[in-house]
């Protein structure tokens, strides 16, 4: 029976055999084989096929890179019994008898409605195309960002066809999934923001459609330093969620007086900014220069997800430096605190990128490090390097600020807020007091600070969760205080967040799902809201959902705090996953958070001795624990949850 194959060109280039098993070949002859199809070839030479491949080598070097590689390729079609290449003397064909294309899905919607022909990019473009393929090649190159533009302008013009129709509510499910994809693939894209924008506003939800436009804006600004194109401002208009228009300032001498700062107001909220230079001296090779660029590119992403700094947009990292001589004044005169300096090195004889942290105004050095980047090595290690670098980074800047505080004659309203986060990556009571006093210091300098009066409704959900009293007060009070930050900063995720965990807690679970909806369109990639989120989806019955949202927080925030582990522990409780939530617990620093939990995972695993041992810690801790009393208040939206509980908790011998 012939063997049916299937060439994946989105995303990571791989091909599958029926079963859906990824299948080792070549690369360069999947590159090859894609090539071919998408340029509606069935053959090509094996000099021009060289070309394409090494083409800046030397024709002798090609054609023997090239041999070597049909030697390979013949290889491993011998070892699958199959056909993909027909490889003549002067000739390589394509055989599409045994190979079909996720490309060919595609081009059989092409001539369909916009609906169909949306709905086929949705479910194949899940990445670029050859989003993994790196060949020095300039016609390779080339070709590959072709193909890309043509697919995601095929993507904008569906998702624009579609989100301007008059019934664009019977699409909008379609419309805002596209719209989201195609910002995953280019960040910046005006056609999927208008989308997105129209389809909320045309569901009458206008705070949806003003966080979208406000996350653009921000974006923008903050990466670009450009604002949104006139066609887009004319849309919100036209959408009535455009900002209000400013008055300007009155001459009168009454006016001003009365708007004068006294003496004792207070500054708003600083965070410090810092800023990621591109490397200094000269790359090794080309292939350095674009794995240095790739890493700083995703260092930069991943210090814009950091809550407690500022990161300058790269455009103006890229000026300050190419103006060497002022960089120092550069810096200083835009209010940059802190300067991740980079230079290339290649002393040891491997090609080597220089990373240091350097306090600007004080010219200290607070870390450095070398990251090897030979190729060889980066397919393991390079997700480590953005994470340890955005961590290190994050944590030497925040760790400088707080030592201040003993300097300072009066700490700031940042600092107090920085020291109530350092509070809360401990989940006790203790902590979560000191915490809530920090909060209140920064707000008594910064009275309309909306992060820390998220904080303040924080640590209020927290000792209620702690307590396990049903402590009525903590909650209304947090909802108070999530409602202020939300009035003080609509754009800010915060607020949202606070909200929708106060709501849950209440046993609100559709207004806690709305504002977490909300939220994360607001911010899609704030770790600290995605796990709270994926704390409500435990709680409203959805754990599997839960465990999605939970993985991607601890991607994004590797350096996590207890709160991550304690939710991921009881997603995989509620999924029977008993091993799999201990494995979390045993990541947390302090476990007495999560020993109720503990303790009933040993119970349904059957280690009565494990879990016994750990009741009797629980009731040292919470000594007015009872089991029926803390089921009654904890907030799940279907019954078979506190059922499985009752079970774990009984098994551990609980009363």
């Amino acid at each position: 029976m012939r063997q049916t194959f299937r060439l994946y060109t989105f995303g990571n280039v791989r091909l599958t055999d029926r079963d859906g098993q990824t299948i080792p070949f070549p690369e360069k002859g999947l590159v090859t084989l894609v090539y071919l199809r998408s340029r509606g070839l069935t053959h090509i030479s094996r000099a021009e096929l060289a070309r394409v491949l090494w083409g800046e080598q030397t024709d002798a070097d090609i054609l023997r890179n090239l041999r070597q590689l049909i030697l390979r390729v013949k290889t491993r079609q011998h070892e699958l019994g199959t056909t993909l290449f027909h490889i003549g003397d002067n000739a390589i064909g394509l055989e599409q008898g045994n190979l079909s294309f996720d490309l060919d899905d595609l081009d059989q919607a092409r001539d369909a409605a916009p609906a169909v022909r949306l709905r086929a990019l949705v479910t194949h473009v899940r990445g670029l195309f050859l989003a993994d393929v790196n060949f020095q090649s300039e016609q390779v190159q080339f070709w590959i960002e072709g193909e890309r533009a043509k697919h995601l302008s095929a993507l904008a013009a569906d998702v624009q066809a579609l989100a301007t129709r008059r019934d664009v509510k019977t699409f909008a499910d379609l419309v805002q999934e596209a719209a989201f994809r195609l910002l995953e693939l280019d960040a910046y894209n005006d056609v999927a923001y208008e989308a997105l924008m129209r389809v909320f506003a045309c569901q009458g939800q206008l705070a949806q459609a003003k966080a979208i436009f406000a996350q653009y804006k921000e974006r923008l600004w903050h990466d670009l330093g450009t604002s949104p194109p006139q066609q887009t401002l004319d849309l919100t208009r036209a959408l009535r969620i455009a900002e209000p228009v400013r008055r300007p300032r009155q001459d009168a001498g009454s006016f001003a007086a009365a708007r004068a700062p006294t003496p004792d107001a207070v500054e708003p909220i600083r965070f410090p900014r810092v800023a990621l230079l591109p490397p200094t001296g000269d790359a090794p090779d080309d292939t350095t220069g674009l794995l240095a660029a790739a890493l700083l590119e995703d260092v930069t992403i991943g210090l814009c997800r950091v809550r407690t700094i500022k990161t300058v947009a790269p455009r103006t990292a890229r000026q300050i430096a190419a103006r060497e001589a002022k960089t120092g004044d550069l810096l200083h005169e835009r209010r940059i605190g802190y300067a991740v300096e980079t230079r290339f090195s290649a002393r040891t004889g491997r090609a080597s990128l220089w990373v240091e942290l350097v306090d600007v105004p004080r010219e200290d050095l607070l870390w450095a490090e070398r990251f090897d980047l030979t190729p060889s090595k980066l397919p393991r290690s390079y997700n480590e390097m953005v994470r340890l670098t955005v961590g290190t980074v994050a944590g030497r800047i925040e760790a400088d600020q707080l030592a201040r505080i003993d300097d300072a004659q009066r700490p700031s309203a940042y600092q107090h807020y920085l020291l109530a986060q350092r509070h809360l990556r401990r989940v006790d009571l203790p902590d979560i007091r000191r915490a809530r006093k920090a909060f209140r210091a920064s707000l008594r300098d910064a009275p309309e600070f909306s992060g820390a009066l998220a904080g303040l409704a924080r640590t209020e959900q927290l000792e209620w969760l702690l307590t396990a009293r049903g402590d009525a007060e903590l909650l209304e009070s947090a909802e108070t205080h999530a409602l202020q930050a939300i009035l003080m900063d609509g754009d800010d995720a915060g607020g949202y967040r606070a909200l929708g965990v106060t709501k849950l807690f209440q046993g609100a679970f559709d207004e806690s799902i709305d504002a977490f909806k909300g939220a994360e369109i607001s911010a899609p990639w704030y770790a600290d809201l995605l796990a709270d989120y994926a704390d409500t989806l435990v709680h409203a019955s959805e754990p599997g959902l839960a465990l999605d949202k939970i993985n991607l927080a601890i991607e994004l925030n590797p350096y996590c705090p207890d709160i991550y582990w304690w939710t991921a522990a009881g997603a995989n409780y509620f999924q029977g996953g008993y091993q799999a939530a201990l494995s979390c617990i045993n990541n947390m620093d302090d476990k007495n958070a999560a020993v109720r939990l503990e303790a009933a995972c040993w119970g349904m695993l059957g280690d009565k001795a494990k879990a016994n041992a750990l009741m009797r810690r629980t009731m040292s801790i919470f000594p007015d624990f009872e089991i029926e009393k803390w089921l009654a208040i904890m907030p799940v939206k279907e019954s078979w949850q506190k059922d499985q509980y009752r079970e774990g908790l009984r098994k551990a011998g609980f009363k």
